[in-house]
This record gives C-alpha cells, sequence and structure tokens, in this order.
C-alpha cells in the first residue's frame, strides 16, 4: 500500500479532480480521482492499493476520507464473483484486510450492514455504488 498526501488540488472537473500528491518517499506526482464533490484540500492522505505483481505491479483500489467520510474507489470494476476474489488474492495479507477495514467503513456509513467475508462485502460495496446505472 502506498500512502499519498495530497499537496495541491490542481482542478475541479465535472467528472473528478487533478491531485498533485507526494509519497512517503518524498516523491511528486500527479493523479486523477474520478470524484467530484467532496473536494480534496492540502493534507488529505490517499491510500493506494496495488497488486503484489513482480515486475507490473497495478493500482486496485484507492481509499480517502474526506469531511468525516469514507471513500473506497475500485479502478476496475469487476463483473463476476471470480473478479471480486482476484481483487483480494493481488494484494498482500496486510493490503487485503486494511481494504476490507475501509469497505466496512464504507458500508456501515451507508447503513448497510457489513459481512464477515470480505468478498461480500466487496459485492455489497459494489451493488451499490452511487455511480452505476440501476434503471435495467
Amino acid at each position: 500500500m502506498k500512502k499519498l498526501t495530497v499537496i495541491e488540488n490542481l482542478g475541479d472537473y465535472a467528472l473528478g479532480q487533478e491531485l498533485k500528491v507526494m509519497e512517503s518517499d518524498g516523491w511528486v506526482s500527479k493523479i486523477l480521482v474520478g470524484r467530484s464533490v467532496p473536494k480534496f484540500k492540502s493534507g488529505d492522505k490517499i491510500r493506494v492499493y496495488e497488486t503484489t505483481h513482480k515486475y507490473v505491479p497495478f493500482e486496485v483500489a484507492r481509499s480517502y476520507k474526506l469531511n468525516d467520510d469514507m471513500y473506497v474507489d475500485i479502478q476496475m470494476l469487476p463483473k463476476t464473483d471470480r473478479g471480486i476474489r482476484e481483487i483480494y488474492e493481488d494484494l498482500s495479507f496486510y493490503d487485503g484486510v486494511r481494504l476490507n477495514w475501509d469497505v466496512v467503513r464504507v458500508l456501515r456509513r451507508r447503513g448497510i450492514f457489513p459481512s464477515l467475508s470480505k468478498y461480500t462485502n466487496m459485492r455489497l460495496l459494489l451493488t451499490e455504488l452511487p455511480m452505476l446505472d440501476k434503471t435495467h
């Protein structure tokens, strides 16, 4: 897991925000977050969960707390139960536990009673995403 600290909010757009962030080792970079509200401020923390692949680790999820509300953004939305299982299989043990804890916090904020299964919790989070179209 990488921990990022927001240095500056470079721009608010209709579908996201561009942030200048600093990693724990001092590396400064820019990232895009696909959430336009609430706004990030300087000093906000972002946890980035990456796979444990040796050659090409890639980002699986991000979690952050804004205005006392926890948010979890899944970078690639799984379509099947196998896809949900692969999210956790590709993470280290600690990152899997921490991501599940963040998912549980989001579910509790939404009034959903979480399960003991991390796979069920992820499934509940994905079915309750406000951005998904549930009309058909």
